[in-house]
């Protein structure tokens, strides 16, 4: 599976980072100025994985971390003090949930259909809103 479609599957932005490379960026994190500089996901690896790639200001964040990611299956491929990058496969919904959260992708709303009881809500506070 590429990046595209798995950002597509998983309604997840896709971006391009200063190299032109296409990543789905994580939340930025405070000081970091470049979308590479915050967690991310990545392409390039081949045989069907994708890496993911996590910095941390601290060396208990990403130990705790890291471990959580071995825990769910995913292999360190880069193991640094504060940051390090992991495979993982797209195709299973264990590892690609963690990767997700741990990573603190946004996930798309747009498109997304609403559920039938927001619906009622909104055209309950539309037709209150005219009424005033």
């Amino acid at each position: 599976m590429n990046l595209q479609k798995f950002a597509e599957d998983k309604k997840l932005q896709l971006k391009k980072d200063l190299c032109g490379d296409s990543i789905i960026p994580g939340k930025k994190m405070k000081g970091a100025i470049r979308r590479e500089d915050c967690c991310h996901i990545y392409d390039g690896l081949g045989g069907g994985l994708l890496g993911a790639c996590f910095l941390f200001f601290t060396k208990k964040k990403w130990n705790k971390v890291r471990g959580l990611l071995q825990a769910g299956g995913c292999q360190i491929v880069q193991n640094g003090d504060t940051e390090g990058c992991a495979t993982f496969d797209p195709r299973d919904g264990k590892q690609t949930s963690l990767v997700v959260s741990l990573a603190k992708l946004r996930v798309s709303r747009k498109g997304m259909p609403a559920s039938p009881a927001a619906m009622a809500a909104l055209q309950a506070f539309r037709t209150a809103k005219l009424a005033a």
